[in-house]
Formats: C-alpha cells, sequence, structure tokens
C-alpha cells in the first residue's frame, strides 16, 4: 500500500503544474466599490454556497455610531444583495466573517459601545439576510480584539485576537458555542506583547494562531505560531524572524500538513518592508522563507494554497503599480509550490488602495478585498476584485462532484464496548444500469481511519480490510495502538481518503460512557 499523507479538509487535486512559468495572471473579471461619502473598509471576504460573496469589515458612512461594523451581501457579478451595520453610538468594526451551517454568518471584531472595558471582542450570529440571531462582547476591563473566526467541525466558532492585561498585549483565543457561550479561553504568549491575527483548524481537530512577539526569538517583533489542541492548549510554538520587525497575518494548514504563513518582514528582503511566505514541516519546522518587492514598503495581509498546486497571497505595495511610491495599490502574487513567483498583480489608482482578503473561487479565479481611496464615492470605500479563472489552476468541480456523497456514521453512538464506523463512498463512474464497478473502485489508493482524542493525539489508526468496496466497515473496540482500553470520554474519528484523482477527509464524534 502507498504511503498515505494527512490531508486538509478541502478537497485537493492531486496534480502538478507544469514546469513552464505562467508570464500573465488571470484578468479582472469585474471590479465594485460599495460604500457612502465618508470611510467604509473591508477586511474579510468569503465566498457562500449559492455562489456569491459575504463581506465584513467597518463604515463611517451608515449605521449609529462613529464606526459600525458593515456586513455586505453580494451576488456572483458583484451585485449588492443587502447591507447591514451593527454596532452602538461609539466605533465597532468588524474584521472576520464566516458563513455558517445554517446559511448564517458569524463576525468578530471589536465594540467599543458594549461591553465593560476600554474595548471589548465583538461576536455578532446572523440569519442567512443579516438579521441579528444574537451578539456577545467578550473582554476585560482594558482593550480586548478578535481578528479571526472558524466554523470548527464540532459547531462552534473558534476565534483569536488580542487582550490587553499585566501592561502587555497577549494572543487571545476563544472558543464558543454555537450560542455564543464560552467553552474555552486562553491567553497565550510572554511578558512582553504578543498579538494573534489569525486562527486555522488543523486536520487533528486543533487549531494553528498566527501573530507576532516581543516576548520570545530575536530583536524587536517576531512571527509567532502557536498549535493548539481543540481546547487552546498549547502543543508547541515557533517563531521566525530576524534582528527587525516581522509579523505574520494570515495563515492556513496546506495538503502536505505543514503550514504557508504571509506577512510582512524589515528583517529581510530588497527594501524597508517585504512580503513573505512562510512554508512549514508539519512541526513547524522552516522549509523555506521567500520575500517579495521592491525597494519601498511592501506586505502581504492574506495567503491561500491553490488546488492546482503553490499559493496565492494579497497585500500592498508601494514599490510597484500607479501609486508607487507615496501611494500604495493591491498586490496579488501567485507562486509554485516553493514560493517561487508565477506572476504578479497590481490594482488601484494614484490614491491608497490595500488589499486585505483572497480566496479561491469556484470558476478556479480569485475574489480579493479591501479598501480603496482611488475609486468608489467616498474617502475611502470597500473594494472588490474578481478575477478570471487562472489557466494554471487545474480545474476541480469534478473532484467536489464526485465526494460530495461521501457519508459517515458510527453505530452504536454512544457505545460501552464496541462500535462500528461506516463509510460509504461514491461512485466514480456509473455502469449501465447506475452502478459502480469493482474496477472502478480498486482505482483507490488508500483509506485510513484515525481515531484522535479530545486534545488531538492520535490513539488508533484503522484500515479497512477491504479497499476495494464502496461501503467500508471497520469496527473499533475502545482500544488504542498499544491495545490498552481507553478511558470514558469524547473521541473522534477521521476517515482520510487518498485516490486517483481526489482526495478528501471527514470527521465524526464518537461517545465512550465506560
Amino acid at each position: 500500500m502507498k504511503q498515505y499523507r494527512r490531508l486538509f479538509i478541502v478537497v485537493v487535486v492531486l496534480s502538478l503544474l507544469g514546469s513552464t512559468l505562467i508570464a500573465q495572471g488571470p484578468d479582472t473579471l469585474w471590479t465594485r466599490t460599495y460604500g457612502g461619502i465618508y470611510y467604509d473598509m473591508s477586511r474579510s471576504i468569503q465566498q457562500t454556497s449559492e455562489g456569491g460573496y459575504i463581506i465584513c469589515g467597518w463604515t463611517n458612512s451608515f449605521g449609529a455610531g462613529s464606526d459600525d461594523v458593515y456586513l455586505i451581501k453580494i451576488d456572483s457579478e458583484g451585485d449588492t444583495t443587502w447591507t447591514k451595520t451593527f454596532g452602538g453610538t461609539f466605533s465597532d468594526g468588524g474584521y472576520s466573517v464566516k458563513q455558517t451551517p445554517d446559511k448564517g454568518y458569524i463576525i468578530v471584531g471589536y465594540t467599543i459601545s458594549y461591553g465593560g472595558g476600554d474595548g471589548d471582542l465583538y461576536l455578532i450570529k446572523t440569519d442567512s439576510l443579516g438579521n441579528t440571531t444574537w451578539w456577545r462582547d467578550y473582554g476585560d476591563i482594558y482593550f480586548d480584539m478578535g481578528r479571526s473566526v472558524q466554523v470548527t467541525f464540532d459547531s462552534m466558532y473558534v476565534i483569536a485576537g488580542y487582550t490587553y492585561g499585566a501592561n502587555s498585549w497577549d494572543v487571545y483565543l476563544l472558543k464558543v458555542r454555537k450560542n455564543g457561550t464560552l467553552y474555552s479561553l486562553n491567553q497565550l504568549g510572554g511578558p512582553l506583547s504578543d498579538r494573534g491575527y489569525y486562527v486555522y483548524e488543523t486536520a487533528d481537530s486543533g487549531y494553528i494562531v498566527v501573530g507576532n512577539t516581543s516576548s520570545y526569538g530575536a530583536e524587536g517583533d517576531d512571527i509567532y505560531l502557536i498549535k493548539t489542541d481543540l481546547n487552546g492548549d498549547t502543543l508547541w510554538t515557533k517563531f521566525y524572524g530576524g534582528t527587525e520587525n516581522d509579523v505574520g497575518y494570515s495563515i492556513q494548514q496546506t495538503s502536505d500538513g505543514g503550514c504557508i504563513i504571509c506577512g510582512w518582514t524589515y528583517s529581510f528582503g530588497a527594501g524597508n518592508s517585504d512580503g513573505f511566505l512562510i512554508k512549514t514541516y508539519p512541526n513547524g519546522g522552516l522549509l523555506w522563507l521567500r520575500t517579495y518587492g521592491g525597494v519601498y514598503n511592501d506586505g502581504l495581509f492574506s495567503v491561500r494554497e491553490v488546488s492546482g498546486g503553490g499559493y496565492i497571497a494579497c497585500g500592498y505595495t508601494k514599490s510597484f503599480g500607479i501609486g508607487t511610491p507615496e501611494h500604495s495599490n493591491i498586490y496579488l502574487i501567485r507562486t509554485n509550490p516553493d514560493g517561487n513567483i508565477l506572476w504578479t498583480k497590481t490594482y488601484g489608482g494614484d490614491s491608497p488602495d490595500n488589499g486585505y482578503s483572497i480566496q479561491q473561487t469556484d470558476d478556479n479565479g480569485y475574489i480579493i478585498t479591501g479598501s480603496t481611496s482611488s475609486f468608489g464615492a467616498g474617502a475611502a470605500d470597500v473594494y472588490v476584485i474578481k478575477t478570471k479563472p487562472d489557466v494554471g489552476v487545474r480545474e476541480c468541480k469534478d473532484s467536489r462532484k464526485e465526494t460530495q456523497d461521501i457519508r459517515l456514521a458510527c453505530h452504536p453512538n454512544p457505545f460501552t464496548t464496541s462500535t462500528q464506523i461506516i463509510l460509504t463512498l461514491p461512485s466514480i463512474g456509473q455502469g449501465a444500469e447506475g452502478n459502480s464497478s469493482a474496477q472502478e473502485h480498486s482505482d483507490r489508493e488508500d483509506i485510513a481511519l484515525h481515531i484522535y482524542d479530545v486534545s488531538g493525539r492520535l490513539i488508533r489508526r484503522l484500515i479497512p480490510e477491504f479497499q476495494s468496496s464502496r461501503v467500508q466497515r471497520v469496527e473499533w473496540k475502545g482500544r488504542d495502538d498499544r491495545g490498552d482500553t481507553v478511558k470514558q470520554g469524547i473521541y473522534f474519528v477521521r476517515v482520510e481518503i487518498k485516490a486517483e484523482n481526489w482526495s478528501k477527509s471527514y470527521r465524526s464524534k464518537i461517545i465512550k460512557l465506560r
């Protein structure tokens, strides 16, 4: 059996780009600005399940206060479906938004209008039309900020940010139940200032957080990477940087189990500050570091692995584009898997424009959001750019279609002595009567079931006996790999599949009663 690689939860097409570099990136499909006559900014964008997009940031043009959280729903062509504002009489803002399983949205940011401190972390849950379902503020007597939110596999929300206490900043990591009640709270860092900017759920149901630290590493601020279990307790930390200030803004677990990180650095590169990408091994060890930019200030705020291999990142540049060097333009960089540039793009005019969030879209193009002072109605407007498909990305719609009917179940659950894990695989091809053949299922290379405890520790690896069967059944008798009976509690089974044309992983919760 071929060696199995742990795979990230999104579909990854198993293909390699050719060695020929792409001279031109994709053309722009459309651009839009949103806002009023004052300052309006966006920090996060996500493609939604029906093909449109959800955007969050803050607005000075609309709402009740000096700044309000700004939520914009647009369709696939960029036309506004609806907008919402949230907040009170003082300043409130949104930094991250995600669509939730009920087709609503979860937004995190900050509020000065509500709460007991100088500013609190602000979490808002809405329905599919942007109407408030509930909201919460979290924090102490000082300032607390939410910068990133993710929907977890167990239908909770994990949030990263920073909190002020003991005369310095700490990384703030919260996990919240779907009704907004607090599940866990962790303050991470050392005696000096440390901040968290982005959180991402990993394949073992834990989390990776990236930010910056003054407590550890070399001189100045260093890039700070924290790996935790699913309760937010630290498993390990890493620091990257030089003698100047370096900050990590965005992170994603990659298909090989490592991480890709972006941000900006004053320690390395060609200019005053440069954008960077860091690729790590699964244990956080440095695989490579690349810098991007020119002689002026450049930085990256958002990075994602591309389905065909390599990475896409966005940020700002004062070295290239129309606005240089007085004003920034949006900076888009596409690299191969080793971080070498395939192509770059700049967007904007002769006033400040910045890109803060990027995602690969279903048509293999990209959606970018940020702010623009070059275009629009006000001093600054929300700016959204949609590109045409990237010809360097292999089409992945077929692989999504093939995996959509995978089902995972455990019976009985809860259990006392044993439970049967049942995995139903889709038909890769259909015969004359709609049934897949044994030959088609024999093309699958590897199917593995991993059992984890609540700390994310792997305790058992199970291999189905008949790899070519469409329905896989494996019995787990509540024992670890050494044969010892595990304790009563909650465990997670992760089914990980590697096939010739696609790869996927699924999780489910198992409860052992005694």
